[in-house]
């Protein structure tokens, strides 16, 4: 059941990255956070602190660059 989180957070994360494809940076965002957000809840939950720190990172940085875009 605690795999359901990582897949969810790779689908997206991979959806995201069609629009980045498209140049709808807009959408990669939106749609890259939430999978950041699945994958680092995923971390915390095995205990992995390297990509606790990465995930966390990722959504903290593209947080900040979607708030500049709009």
């Amino acid at each position: 059941m605690i795999q359901l989180i990582g897949y969810a957070g790779l689908i997206l994360l991979a959806m995201s990255y069609v629009f980045l494809y498209k140049d709808e940076a807009k959408m990669f965002y939106l749609i890259n956070i939430p999978a950041g957000m699945f994958l680092t809840l995923y971390a915390v939950i095995l205990g992995d602190l390297i990509f606790i720190i990465v995930n966390g990172g990722i959504v903290i940085l593209n947080s900040i660059k979607l708030w500049k875009m709009i």
